[in-house]
């Protein structure tokens, strides 16, 4: 695969013709990293990961703390503190609490992984090119049929700003939104089809592979 077809839709007729092609040579013989994919998308779930397990210890949990009776004179073992674990209504031993899960992790290597997906999506032909997603009024009916008539069961849109397609897709659960410039390795790991504008690809390719187009 030398080129990438680019399509021109009719969306309120959901009627899809191709009109050109683009040469994407030069960036398929890009190396892909599949273990920094594998590593970025373990970063982002991290990330989004709260820890908010959290339990008293024993100098959290409220109460007094005087010694509960004498050392010594009542025959039961000693106590020095009501706020102890083995007491009733103490702390816990050893609690949990709260932690941050995110961990840090290089922008060449973020970038890294971005471009090893994204070719990927490419030689699995998953990628659809199309001039332009020409959405007059917000309409979750119109992106519904277009994308039953692709057969498409998840897709991600991505173009540079359009509003209106962003507010369609927002009540279909199938698909999914994303600027040019707030894509990365996770969104495109977890839509496997793509629909991305001509001037968006452009922008995209420009980016991050303009050493392969000289």
């Amino acid at each position: 695969m030398n080129h990438i077809p680019i399509f021109s839709i009719d969306l309120y007729r959901s009627q899809i013709k191709h009109i050109e092609n683009i040469d994407i040579y030069k960036i398929l013989t890009f190396t892909i990293k599949k273990h920094v994919i594998v590593e970025i998308i373990h970063w982002y779930r991290a990330s989004a990961r709260k820890g908010c397990s959290k339990a008293l210890s024993k100098g959290e949990v409220s109460g007094t703390g005087k010694k509960p009776f004498a050392q010594k004179g009542r025959g039961v073992a000693r106590q020095g503190s009501l706020r102890n674990p083995h007491q009733r209504g103490g702390g816990v031993a050893f609690p949990p609490k709260n932690r941050e899960y995110t961990y840090k992790v290089n922008k060449k290597k973020k970038r890294l992984a971005l471009q090893s997906i994204f070719i990927t999506r490419l030689k699995e032909n998953r990628i659809r090119v199309v001039d332009k997603i020409d959405v007059q009024t917000p309409s979750s009916k119109v992106l519904g049929d277009l994308i039953k008539s692709l057969s498409l069961k998840k897709v991600l849109f991505v173009d540079i700003e359009n509003p209106n397609l962003n507010l369609s897709l927002r009540n279909i659960s199938n698909a999914n939104f994303s600027r040019l410039d707030k894509i990365n390795t996770l969104k495109i790991a977890l839509y496997p089809h793509i629909i991305i504008t001509k001037y968006a690809l452009s922008k995209f390719i420009l980016n991050f592979f303009s050493k392969f187009t000289r």
